[in-house]
């Protein structure tokens, strides 16, 4: 990157600057954390407030190899060591290289299994110089649709990425508001066909989970217990929308399809539903076409004869 250094500052600056403004103008609070990867890998700003950012031009000197796999690894690491109690957070990942990764190899592996089980508001995006680097994107776990190819000889090549990087995350920001907190299709993110037809496709299919069907009033805590072994924890049981009922915000949802029997969650779940980012009263004949399961968050929570429950197992 050495040859596009005064570019990256430049115009990676100005996505701060644009990311302060829409933060401002959407009320979504941005922070921001910068990697730098060469033989080393160095965390220079993390989750700092884009409102008080710094120019990165005291941080960047691009020297030595591309420890692209081992950057992205400890990014997503710490990433997930940020607190979120109580708030609803998102992660949007660039990673961006100008050659290929020529250390680490040996970690793909472990790359890969860490995005395919990354939280469903993880985003995580790769911007890479060309087809070679496409297919190492592809091997390392990155969705295909989150990865692009740059023009690295180009003068104008890296504000070229900015341009990317801007319209990527400005339909990331519109998506939000939607109710979306994570995609695999962050470069195609179509908002005007934004239904729920593509919010079945982002999806989170769950597992491992076992449903059981109730033969007898009981509550859920014992029920959890006999058929795990193990000693109730609070969320891990989803019991059955069978009546109107008001959801709050808090509580997660999983619905199964009826039609192929399988069960999906993530917070595109209520976007499905339709639900807001509030409270909601919902009637499952409102939703033929699934199941509703809601997070019970209480020990003595009553299931009735003939009701279903689902399990989140170890």
């Amino acid at each position: 990157m050495y040859h596009q250094s005064n570019n990256v500052i430049k115009v990676t600056d100005s996505q701060v600057q644009y990311l302060a403004q829409r933060s401002k103008e959407l009320d979504q609070e941005t922070r921001i954390s910068v990697y730098t990867f060469n033989e080393h890998i160095e965390c220079v700003i993390y989750d700092k407030d884009v409102l008080r950012m710094p120019s990165i031009a005291g941080f960047y000197s691009p020297t030595g190899c591309t420890n692209l796999v081992g950057a992205t690894i400890k990014a997503l690491k710490e990433a997930k060591e940020i607190s979120q109690r109580y708030g609803d957070h998102s992660f949007l990942f660039y990673i961006i290289t100008d050659g290929a990764n020529n250390i680490e190899n040996h970690n793909a592996q472990k790359l890969q299994e860490l995005i395919n089980n990354c939280p469903d508001n993880f985003t995580v995006a790769c911007l890479v110089p060309d087809q070679t680097g496409v297919h190492e994107a592809k091997r390392f776990g990155f969705p295909v649709e989150n990865i692009q190819v740059w023009d690295v000889n180009s003068a104008k090549g890296y504000a070229e990425v900015g341009e990317k990087i801007t319209k990527s995350t400005e339909n990331f920001f519109q998506a939000r508001a939607q109710g979306f907190r994570g995609t695999r299709n962050l470069f195609n993110l179509d908002l005007k066909n934004l239904n729920v037809k593509q919010v079945a496709t982002e999806l989170d299919q769950v597992y491992p989970y076992t449903i059981h069907k109730t033969s007898v009033t009981t509550e859920i805590r014992p029920l959890t217990e006999q058929l795990t072994g193990t000693t109730y924890v609070k969320g891990q049981s989803y019991y059955e929308l069978t009546k109107k009922e008001e959801i709050q915000n808090y509580k997660q949802i999983l619905v199964q399809n009826k039609k192929t029997g399988k069960v999906y969650g993530g917070a595109n779940a209520r976007t499905l539903l339709g639900f807001p980012d509030t409270t909601v009263n919902v009637k499952p004949s409102d939703h033929p076409e699934w199941t509703i399961f809601v997070q019970s968050t209480s020990v003595n929570r009553k299931l009735l004869a003939g009701n279903k429950m689902v399990v989140m197992v170890a």
